[in-house]
């Protein structure tokens, strides 16, 4: 996917679309929801660094690996990462969300960051 621009955009839902490759870097300063759930999205979680207002992020359902990164965004607070090859450990940011997801993954519950 190429990169995305659209500045007064709040909910971004592709989920179930058979999207394939690396989640693509998203300039989208409004955005308050994001949904790439149920495609074949490979590769690791960015940032999400310029996702300033995002409240709920899905991507259960697909081929991601790696670690889940240090996810900054203040308004955070649901995050649905079930069903994918994510392993490590659980980021310390997972504690201030409502709601997380991420069954069916590689991760290793005993080692929480702190």
């Amino acid at each position: 996917m190429p990169d995305v621009q659209l500045p007064e955009l709040k909910k971004l839902d592709v989920a179930f679309n058979n999207l394939s490759g690396s989640i693509p870097n998203l300039k989208l300063p409004k955005l308050e929801g994001l949904d790439f759930s149920a495609n074949q999205l490979t590769g690791s979680i960015p940032a999400f660094e310029t996702l300033t207002s995002l409240r709920e992020l899905s991507l259960f359902s697909n081929q991601l690996t790696s670690e889940i990164p240090a996810l900054k965004s203040p308004n955070l607070n649901r995050v649905y990462l079930s069903d994918n090859q994510l392993s490590g450990p659980i980021p310390a940011f997972v504690g201030k969300l409502e709601h997380f997801y991420a069954d069916r993954n590689q991760f290793n519950f005993s080692s929480l960051e702190s």
